[in-house]
């Protein structure tokens, strides 16, 4: 029996559902995918509930830009 990769249920999790059928049915009858599956689906919803949100792209720019001034100030 061929099981899938993590990278395969990831991709999987984000697949529309009639083009994920050949995964979900092996899923059905393989306990080993499937359980790796419901802790990947755990995963990512832990990380969606999270309450820290990361900083924007422009924030940390802006953050690594002062620094680096403020180095060179102190020479």
């Amino acid at each position: 029996m061929k099981h899938y990769t993590e990278a395969d249920l990831l991709e999987t999790y984000y697949t529309e559902p009639g083009q994920s059928l050949p995964v979900m049915m092996h899923l059905a009858d393989c306990a080993d995918c499937a359980a790796r599956y419901e802790r990947l689906d755990q995963k990512i919803r832990a990380l969606g509930a999270c309450e820290h949100k990361p900083r924007s792209f422009w924030a940390r720019g802006r953050d690594a830009i002062a620094g680096a001034f403020a180095k060179w100030r102190r020479g």
